[in-house]
């Protein structure tokens, strides 16, 4: 199964700071050992190094990427010159936003859409399910709910 990983996760399980619920911590686990496969995005990194920088998290940027890049079962979502490049010769003719409670988790929920199909893994389900655009191909489950259905 494929799942992305919200910021705190990503910062929670590397850092072994915090509480992550069992049922995170489970699939997670298999990330771990091969059975999913984990997406982290640029956005998520862009966090961890302003995050870092104020000392409010236990771990480094180059930490974080160093586990990540390590390890076959998590993919960075890039942000490359590229596809900046591109997007700005894109004429934009609508706007939308999930407009989520979170503006943070805005940039999530757009990462998800642009990968889906998706499943984003967290516990905050609540205020993903409360934005103004619903998403084809999008699931928004905890843990445990993934865990015990197979990402399905």
């Amino acid at each position: 199964m494929d799942c992305l990983a919200d910021t705190v996760t990503v910062i929670r399980h590397f850092s072994d700071a915090g509480q992550i619920g069992r049922k995170a911590y489970e699939l997670i686990s298999g990330v771990e050992r091969g059975q999913h496969h984990c997406y982290v995005s640029t956005i998520s990194l862009v966090e961890i190094l302003y995050l870092s920088e104020k000392n409010r998290i236990p771990i480094h940027l180059g930490e974080a990427l160093e586990k990540l890049n390590n390890s076959e079962n998590y993919s960075i979502v890039d942000l490359t010159p590229e596809i900046v490049g591109v997007a700005e010769q894109i004429q934009v003719q609508y706007l939308w936003r999930p407009n989520l409670p979170d503006e943070d988790d805005n940039f999530i929920m757009e990462i998800a859409v642009a990968a889906s199909p998706c499943t984003i893994v967290t516990y905050n389900v609540r205020d993903f399910r409360r934005g103004e655009q619903v998403f084809a191909g999008i699931r928004i489950a905890q843990p445990a709910e993934v865990l015990r259905t197979g990402g399905h």
